[in-house]
């Protein structure tokens, strides 16, 4: 079964080497990008998420916000 990730950065380039990176494991499957905590929740709530690459220093919201919830 895959492995389901979201990826959560501020940059897109940031999102953009990541999902590069990530392309060479077939077995991962990318779920979504996004670009704030904001985004990362509404994919979150209703989506099934085994991983998530998360940026921790975002300007409208902490990374760490997000993790602790």
């Amino acid at each position: 079964m895959a492995m389901r990730y979201l990826i959560v950065d501020d940059e897109a380039p940031g999102r953009t080497n990541l999902r590069l990176a990530m392309a060479a494991h077939p077995d991962w499957m990318l779920v979504a990008e996004c670009e704030g905590a904001a985004a990362a929740r509404a994919v979150l709530a209703g989506q099934d998420v085994d991983l998530v690459f998360l940026d921790i220093q975002m300007p409208a919201e902490s990374g760490l916000a997000l993790a602790r919830e």
